[in-house]
């Protein structure tokens, strides 16, 4: 899961971020920027969907 592992005799390090059970890469600069945009549109997505689905229930 999370956490770093570092390989005897190896100079890389691996570090993973744990965040709510999902691995996420350490993304950094724009990349990360990107990454944080599309995370709020599809939860917005998601909120949406929601909501429309509740209100044909109704």
């Amino acid at each position: 899961m999370g956490g770093t592992t570092i390989t005897a005799g190896d100079t890389t390090t691996t570090q993973k971020v744990e965040v709510l059970g999902t691995d996420v890469l350490p993304l950094t600069g724009a990349d990360s920027d990107l990454l944080a945009l599309f995370a709020l549109a599809l939860a917005a997505t998601g909120v949406l969907m929601l909501v429309a689905v509740r209100k044909t229930e109704e």
